[in-house]
């Protein structure tokens, strides 16, 4: 039986890129294998994550971390990208990174970043920048909510986590944040966390989850 004379509104599995038209299946759901087996269902123009959807979660430990960074100015955690994959996301929704890092030295003040956008190098938009304190063992969880507005704008949110006593002045003071670099919702996006400022430090990534909600 064909897909479009099926009873049933669930289809799939499939991928993000091998998924049925939305404008095809109105009311019909799916699971994307390639997103962490998030469920979207169609509008009849669109398909849309079925309430907040994890779409990345990756996890490490204390003894082993997703990756480390240590003795350079800056850089990027070194991670399988973490793509947010064209057409995925619609005007009026939200995308929801958090990274939980620690850094194990007390030589100097750091900037944790987490960025979004086209390219997956720093050139990308500033979804999150917080200082990290010269401080041993500082523990932080970042966090960016990012609202878009259309194809390439959108507005973000930056904090720190829920439960975390150290805060950065500099997240405080101005947590808003219009974004446009290489912000493009048509193209393939991707998520980084990097580390500036205190070369003479060493950081470990400890788990990296994004969501989305429409």
């Amino acid at each position: 039986m064909s897909l479009a004379r099926r009873r049933t509104p669930n289809l799939g599995p499939f991928t993000w890129a091998n998924r049925p038209s939305a404008a095809a299946f109105a009311n019909y759901d799916f699971i994307c294998t390639d997103l962490n087996y998030a469920k979207f269902y169609s509008d009849g123009v669109n398909w849309r994550p079925c309430g907040q959807q994890d779409i990345v979660n990756r996890v490490g430990l204390l003894a082993q971390p997703l990756a480390t960074l240590s003795g350079v100015a800056s850089g990027l955690f070194a991670i399988p990208a973490v793509k947010i994959p064209a057409s995925l996301i619609i005007p009026n929704g939200r995308l929801v990174a958090s990274a939980m890092v620690r850094k194990t030295n007390a030589n100097a003040i750091a900037t944790l970043t987490v960025r979004l956008g086209t390219a997956g190098t720093t050139s990308d938009s500033n979804i999150h920048a917080g200082n990290m304190p010269i401080t041993t063992l500082t523990d932080v969880a970042a966090a960016a909510e990012v609202s878009f507005y259309d194809a390439t704008r959108a507005i973000t949110k930056n904090y720190y986590g829920v439960g975390v006593g150290t805060k950065s002045t500099t997240a405080d003071a101005s947590v808003y944040s219009d974004i446009t670099a290489n912000i493009n919702t048509a193209s393939d996006m991707y998520v980084t966390v990097g580390i500036a400022g205190a070369a003479a430090d060493s950081f470990a990534l400890l788990n990296l989850k994004v969501s989305y909600e429409v």
